[in-house]
C-alpha cells in the first residue's frame, strides 16, 4: 500500500520550473515556452514510479513528499490554498483544465500499487499494442488533441513506441480566458527583434493596471475575465541580448510584491508561440541524484528489471490576440524496459512589447505558473 502522508512545498515547482527557464543552455535568441504544471504532473507520475534515491530525487523537484495520489486525484485542490470544492470550482471558471494519459504496452505487467498510485479523475489508462505503432500512435494523439482542444495535434510520431518502450506517459494541461478588459486592435507596428525589424499586428490598452519596475525590466499584469489567472508580462528597459538575459535573470517575487495599481497605456502584439523542447540535461542537473538512465530505480511502477525512463519532451502552444489568451502543453516521457548496455512613475505608464519580452501566466493566489513564454519574434496566429 502507498504511504497515506502526504505533504506539498508549492516553491519547489517555482524553483524547478524558473531554473529550466532561465538555464544558460536554453537560446536566449529563440522563442521559447514551457508549461510548469505539465511538467510538474508528469514528474508526479514518475516519482509514483520511482524508489530509493530515485524518488528521493524526484521529490526534490516535485516539492511532494509521501503518497502522491492526493496531487493525481485534484492537482489544482492541492497546489490552491482553498478547499478543494472552492478550487475546482476556481479551475472550471477559469477555462483551465489538465489530463493524464498512461499509455502501456499491452500485456506489459505493472505493480497494482502504481497503478491505484496514478489513477485518478483525471488519469486515462490505454493498454495499446505497441507493436502494432500506427493505430497505437493514432489513439494518443486523438486524446492529445481532445485533451488540448485542438491546440496541438500529432506529436507522438509512430516511432516513439519502437521496443523496448514500454509506457508513454503523458500529461496536458490547456487555458482559454478572455482579458477581462479587451484590447483594442492598433494594426501592424514595428517590433524591433535582436536581429531584424518586424511589422506586427498589435492591440492597446489603457487602464489603471498592476505595474512594477525595476533598473531592469517593466512588469504589467493584465487579469482575465472570470478567472483568478492574469498574465504577467515583463518588457526589458533596454535593447538586446545582454538586457533580455538580465530581464530573464530578474527576481520575479520581488518584482511581483511590488505590484501598484497605475494608469499605464500597454501596447502587446498577436502572436502564435509553439515550442517543442527536450528536457533531458536541464533537468537532470537540478536534481540531487539520476533520473534518467540506467542509474536509476523505476522498480515501483513493475517487477521487470531495467526500467528507465528518457528525457522528457514538451510541446506548447500559446495563442495571444486582442481578446485574450489560448495555451496548451503536452508532456511525454518515454518510459523503457530492460535495455542490455523603486522609480518615479509618470502619470500614465507607455508600455510598447515592440522588441523581445517575457510571459507569464500564472495563479497570483497560489503563485503558481501556468506557462512561461520569451517571444524573440512574434508570429502570426
Amino acid at each position: 500500500m502507498p504511504d497515506s502522508s502526504f505533504s506539498l512545498d508549492e516553491t519547489a515547482i517555482r524553483r524547478t520550473a524558473l531554473a529550466l527557464f532561465t538555464d544558460p543552455q536554453m537560446d536566449v535568441r529563440a522563442n521559447l515556452a514551457l508549461s510548469p504544471v505539465s511538467l510538474w504532473l508528469m514528474l508526479v507520475v514518475l516519482q509514483a514510479a520511482a524508489r530509493g534515491e530515485t524518488a528521493r530525487a524526484l521529490a526534490e523537484l516535485t516539492g511532494v513528499t509521501g503518497a502522491v495520489g492526493p496531487i493525481i486525484d485534484a492537482p489544482f485542490a492541492a497546489l490552491g490554498s482553498a478547499g478543494p470544492a472552492d478550487a475546482a470550482k476556481r479551475v472550471t471558471a477559469s477555462a483551465l483544465h489538465a489530463g493524464i494519459l498512461l499509455a502501456i504496452d499491452e500485456g506489459y505487467p505493472l505493480h497494482e500499487s502504481f497503478m491505484r498510485e496514478v489513477r485518478g479523475p483525471l488519469t486515462e489508462v490505454m493498454r495499446l499494442p505497441f507493436a502494432d505503432a500506427e493505430p497505437s500512435a493514432a489513439a494518443i494523439n486523438a486524446w492529445i488533441s481532445r485533451s488540448t482542444h485542438g491546440l496541438i495535434a500529432e506529436p507522438v510520431l509512430p516511432s516513439a513506441l519502437a521496443a523496448p518502450v514500454r509506457m508513454l506517459p503523458t500529461t496536458a494541461v490547456g487555458f482559454d480566458a478572455r482579458w477581462r478588459d479587451p484590447m483594442n486592435p492598433a494594426g501592424r507596428r514595428r517590433f524591433d527583434g535582436f536581429d531584424r525589424r518586424l511589422e506586427v499586428p498589435m492591440s492597446t490598452l489603457t487602464k489603471r493596471l498592476p505595474y512594477a519596475q525595476n533598473d531592469d525590466v517593466q512588469a504589467v499584469a493584465l487579469p482575465y475575465a472570470d478567472t483568478p489567472f492574469e498574465a504577467i508580462v515583463l518588457r526589458p528597459r533596454r535593447s538586446g541580448p545582454e538586457a533580455f538575459a538580465r530581464a530573464r535573470a530578474t527576481p520575479t517575487d520581488d518584482l511581483l510584491a511590488q505590484l501598484e495599481e497605475h494608469r499605464v497605456e500597454v501596447h502587446l502584439p498577436s502572436f502564435a508561440l509553439e515550442c517543442d523542447v527536450t528536457l533531458g540535461e536541464s533537468l537532470a542537473r537540478l536534481a540531487p541524484a539520476p533520473i534518467f538512465g540506467l542509474d536509476t530505480d523505476y522498480g515501483g511502477a513493475s517487477a521487470e528489471p531495467g526500467l528507465t525512463v528518457e528525457a522528457l519532451r514538451q510541446l506548447v502552444r500559446i495563442e495571444v490576440d486582442a481578446l485574450g489568451t489560448k495555451a496548451a502543453a503536452v508532456t511525454t516521457a518515454k518510459v523503457f524496459g530492460h535495455i542490455p548496455v523603486k522609480h518615479k512613475e509618470p502619470e500614465t505608464i507607455r508600455l510598447h512589447f515592440d522588441r523581445p519580452f517575457l510571459l507569464f501566466i500564472w495563479d497570483p493566489q497560489s503563485q503558481v505558473v501556468l506557462f512561461m513564454a520569451q517571444i524573440v519574434e512574434p508570429q502570426a496566429s
